[in-house]
């Protein structure tokens, strides 16, 4: 009926060519999620130091924050601007603060904590 036509790059907008199983792969790989897996980091982040992502894909971060007591504010950084701010009042009992974050490639990313607060849990899909 028809011949089907290949089209090997990225950045076309044809609507009547067909992607070819190369680019289909390229375009798969830098889906979110795929081939990613979640990794425990937690021993290896501090409160208010500054990592980067390096990976060449989005990552997601999920991180729990505790304190025994007090007022805790949490904040994140992504590029040096804030994203995120929490504040929860313990009031002398165990409180918890969980933060989900995409984080862009290339991007920097920083969490800062008030008072006695620390990490308990910090997990990357990356």
């Amino acid at each position: 009926i028809g011949a089907v036509q290949l089209n090997n790059t990225l950045t076309s907008v044809s609507t009547a060519q067909a992607v070819t199983a190369a680019q289909a792969k390229v375009l798969g790989d830098r889906d979110f999620g795929f081939g990613q897996a979640w990794q425990d980091v937690t021993s290896s982040r501090a409160v208010g130091a500054i990592y980067v992502n390096n990976t060449g894909r989005p990552i997601q971060l999920l991180i729990s924050c505790s304190d025994t007591a007090g007022q805790v504010d949490v904040e994140f950084y992504v590029d040096g601007s804030s994203i995120l701010t929490q504040r929860y009042d313990v009031s002398g009992s165990y409180g918890t603060a969980n933060i989900s974050v995409i984080i862009p490639s290339g991007s920097t990313y920083r969490l800062t904590l008030s008072g006695g607060a620390a990490i308990v849990k910090w997990s990357e899909l990356r």
